[in-house]
C-alpha cells in the first residue's frame, strides 16, 4: 500500500480533484485502502492522506500488467499509447470519407492531374512518368470525370476491374480506415494490402502502404514471435464445412460474477478459413453447443468432421449424444498431436491479437464488445493464399468496401436464373482455385518447417533398425532395436 500512496502523492498535481482508477497486482490493497475496514494506526494515517482523492481500486494479476512492466524496460517511455474505453467512440471516431473529396483531389494531385490531362487531350504520358512508374495511357480511363486504373483481373481476380486512383493527400486517411478501424482489425500486412489494393491505385502504392503498416505503433507493440519446435501436419479440406475446428480461449477467471464473459469459443472452417469468435461465460457443454447451434449449425450446415481438444465442453455425454444424433465424425486433439486443431489455434492468436489492440488497456473488461468486429474484419479480409475472402467462399458475395466506390448500378439480369448461373459458375471456379492453393500451401508449409527444424529432415525408422542414442552432455551411448 505504501507504494500506491507514494505514487498518488507523486502525481497529486494531476490526480487531485479528479476521479481516477488505481490498478494494483497486490490484492491486499483492496482491503487495506478501504476506509470502512479496521486497520492498524499507521494504515489509518495513510488512509487519511488518501481521503483527499477520489479513486477506485482494482486488482489485476501481475503477469497481466504487461504495459506497466514495459514502462520500466522500454527505451522510449512516451511510446505507450492509450486506447479509448468507449466502444461506441472507437467505432465512430473514423468518419466515412466522402468520395467527392477524392474526385476533387485527383485534379490537384501532381501525377494524377497529368494523367487526366493526357486522357482529355488524347496524348501519351510524359516520359518522366512512363519510365519511372512503367505506365501507359492505356492503363487508365475516365468515367464521370473520375480517373480509374484498369486492372488485369486475370492476375488478381479479387480486385475491381476499375480501381480508383487515390490522390496522395488522402493516403493517410484511407490507410487509417482500412487498417486501424475496429471493423478492419489491425490485420497483417498481406490482408491489409489485399483489401486496400483491390479498391485503390497510386504509383508506388505498395511502398506507401508498407511504410504505413510498419509504422503502426499498435501493431508493433502487440507483435507476436513465432517459435517452431515440431514438424507440421496440415489438415486439408476440399469443401466448406467439411472440417470444423473449435477451441476455447481463457480470458478472465478472476471475476466471480456469473454473467461476466470469461472465455471465447473460437471456431474455424478448414476450407474457407471462416472464423467465429463467440464470447462464453462457462466451459460447459450446454453453452458451447448452444453457441454452435445458434451461430453455425442453424444458419449454415452441420460439419462432416468436428475437431476439438479434450475439454469438458466437448468430452461429455451431451457432446457425444449430439455428435451421434447429427452423424458427425468427432476427432480429439491429444496432448502430443498439436496439429489436429492447428488452424483454430492460429485463429486463437489472431483473436487475441485483434482484441488486444482495441480493448481498454487498463481494466480490460470490454473485450467481449469487440469480438464481432474482430470476426467481421477477418472474414471480410482477402486471403493471400488464394485471393478470396472467407465470406465469399461461403456466401458467394464479395466484401463491400468501407468507402462507397459504386459509380454505376449493379448489372441487371433478365431473370433470377441467369444471376444464379453466374454466381454458381463463379463459386465453382473459386472452389477449384482454393483447392489447388490449399494443397500448394500445405506442401510449402511442410517443406519450410522441415528446413527450419534442425536444418535437416527428420530421420525415419523401420521395425528392426538399430538405433543409437548419444546424450550431448556425456559420452554415454545407448543402443537398442526398435520393436513393436
Amino acid at each position: 500500500m505504501y507504494g500506491s500512496l507514494r505514487a498518488i502523492l507523486k502525481w497529486s498535481h494531476y490526480l487531485h480533484g479528479e476521479e481516477f482508477t488505481l490498478i494494483t497486482d497486490h490484492q491486499a490493497n483492496i482491503y487495506l485502502m478501504d476506509p470502512t475496514k479496521k486497520h492498524p494506526p499507521i494504515i489509518n494515517n495513510w488512509i487519511i492522506l488518501l481521503s483527499n482523492y477520489r479513486y477506485k481500486v482494482f486488482h489485476r494479476p501481475g503477469k497481466t500488467l504487461f504495459i506497466e512492466d514495459a514502462l520500466s524496460r522500454s527505451p522510449n517511455l512516451l511510446s505507450i499509447s492509450l486506447i479509448s474505453d468507449d466502444f461506441n467512440f472507437s467505432l465512430s471516431k473514423f468518419s466515412p470519407l466522402n468520395l467527392n473529396y477524392f474526385i476533387e483531389g485527383q485534379k490537384d494531385d501532381p501525377i494524377l492531374k497529368v494523367i487526366i490531362d493526357c486522357l482529355v487531350k488524347g496524348t501519351s504520358l510524359p516520359k518522366s512518368i512512363t519510365t519511372r512508374y512503367n505506365l501507359k495511357i492505356d492503363n487508365f480511363t475516365l468515367n464521370n470525370n473520375t480517373l480509374f486504373y484498369l486492372e488485369n483481373i486475370s492476375r488478381f481476380p479479387s480486385r475491381r476491374l476499375n480501381r480508383f486512383a487515390l490522390p496522395e493527400n488522402f493516403h493517410s486517411q484511407t490507410f487509417n480506415l482500412y487498417h486501424d478501424h475496429s471493423l478492419s482489425g489491425h490485420l497483417s500486412f498481406e490482408r491489409f494490402w489485399s483489401s486496400i489494393s483491390s479498391d485503390f491505385w497510386y504509383p508506388d502504392f505498395y511502398s506507401s502502404s508498407r511504410k504505413y503498416y510498419d509504422s503502426c505503433h499498435t501493431c508493433n507493440i502487440n507483435r507476436s514471435l513465432k517459435h517452431h519446435n515440431s514438424p507440421i501436419i496440415p489438415i486439408i479440406a476440399s469443401s466448406p464445412f467439411e472440417i470444423l475446428q473449435v477451441d476455447h480461449i481463457v480470458v478472465n477467471t478472476t471475476s466471480k460474477d456469473p454473467l461476466t464473459f470469461k472465455y471465447i469459443l473460437v471456431c474455424t472452417d478448414s476450407f474457407s478459413k471462416k472464423a467465429w469468435f463467440l464470447p462464453s461465460r462457462t466451459l460447459g457443454a450446454l453453452e458451447a453447443f448452444e453457441l454452435l447451434f445458434t451461430h453455425i449449425f442453424s444458419p449454415f450446415l452441420f460439419p462432416k468432421h468436428f475437431h476439438s481438444d479434450l475439454g469438458s465442453a466437448f468430452d461429455s455425454d451431451l457432446s457425444a449424444l449430439l455428435i451421434q444424433a447429427t452423424n458427425i465424425i468427432h476427432r480429439f486433439a491429444l496432448p502430443n498431436q498439436k496439429g489436429t486443431t492447428g488452424q483454430v489455434e492460429n485463429r486463437n492468436r489472431l483473436a487475441e491479437s485483434i482484441l488486444r489492440k482495441y480493448t481498454n488497456q487498463f481494466i480490460q473488461d470490454d473485450w467481449s464488445k469487440y469480438c464481432w468486429t474482430a470476426q467481421y474484419a477477418y472474414n471480410k479480409s482477402i486471403s493471400s493464399v488464394h485471393g478470396f475472402s472467407p465470406d465469399f467462399l461461403i456466401l458467394g458475395v464479395k466484401p463491400f468496401s468501407i468507402i462507397d466506390l459504386s459509380f454505376s448500378s449493379l448489372p441487371s439480369f433478365s431473370n433470377l436464373k441467369d444471376e444464379y448461373k453466374l454466381k454458381l459458375s463463379n463459386m465453382e471456379k473459386a472452389w477449384k482455385t482454393v483447392n489447388l492453393a490449399i494443397k500448394e500451401q500445405a506442401d510449402k508449409m511442410i517443406s519450410s518447417r522441415l528446413s527450419s527444424f534442425h536444418n535437416h529432415p527428420i530421420p525415419s525408422f523401420n521395425l528392426g533398425d538399430l538405433i543409437i542414442i548419444r546424450r550431448e552432455s556425456s559420452d554415454i551411448t545407448k543402443s537398442f532395436f526398435l520393436e513393436t
